[in-house]
């Protein structure tokens, strides 16, 4: 394993631009459809707006704090 570095000098004002959307969704516990479909929105938002790279939180369409072991199984 190592770290690969690249030779290549980087030219000031040929830099790539990325744009990021990192979308801050309150999933509801259960709520896979509604999840999934809000979801899905706020995806279709950032693409409208030119966004190359969406972050969404982990587990965003079956939410993520469940009170017991067997609810989280029944979710995923």
């Amino acid at each position: 394993m190592g770290i690969l570095v690249s030779d290549k000098k980087r030219i000031t004002g040929k830099e790539s631009v990325l744009k990021i959307a990192c979308c801050q969704i309150e999933p509801k516990i259960g709520m896979m459809d509604q999840n999934l479909e809000n979801t899905l929105s706020w995806i279709e938002n950032a693409a409208s707006i030119g966004s190359q790279l969406i972050v969404l939180p982990e587990l965003c369409t079956s939410g993520y704090v469940f009170n017991s072991r067997h609810e989280a199984f029944d979710n995923a």
